[in-house]
């Protein structure tokens, strides 16, 4: 095999992973689609740049264990009780599960998470609900103890 040829092969197993990756996410998205009540009334999957900022900021989270986010760093936290009337916008990621799904996130409203949160709970029981104008976040663990922590 030439170089020529050995860099075309390269070239066509990265577009493969890239498409591999891509449907796997669009699995992923379906599966939620069809999983959350009124999800296109209610939620929109987090794209570009409100996607990069998402997993950027959960990347950045101090973590214990793989999917536990270490509150106790945090001096600014308390329990989290959930309210009807919380409007506030967040960006629902998760934690825990597919490769494909740790790599997406969904935009939505705390009070609209937590009408569905046992079926958010069925998709990802590690969540983490970042606030939009990222200066906080709620923490879920999988025994749906919240957390939520002001930054």
């Amino acid at each position: 095999m030439t170089e020529e040829q050995r860099a075309r092969l390269a070239e066509l197993k990265a577009a493969n992973a890239a498409s591999l990756a891509r449907k796997g996410i669009q699995r992923e998205m379906e599966r939620i689609v069809e999983w959350i009540p009124d999800f296109n009334e209610k939620y929109v999957f987090a794209d570009g740049e409100t996607l990069r900022q998402a997993l950027e900021f959960v990347d950045g989270l101090p973590f214990k264990r793989p999917g536990w986010i270490d509150v106790e760093r945090f001096p600014k936290r308390r329990e989290y009780f959930p309210g009807n009337a919380d409007g506030r916008r967040i960006r629902i990621c998760f934690l825990a599960g597919s490769a494909e799904l740790l790599q997406m996130a969904v935009e939505g409203r705390v009070c609209d998470y937590f009408t569905d949160v046992e079926d958010w709970d069925c998709v990802c029981p590690f969540t983490v609900l970042v606030y939009e104008d990222l200066g906080g976040f709620i923490f879920i663990d999988d025994n749906g103890d919240m957390t939520e922590v002001v930054l």
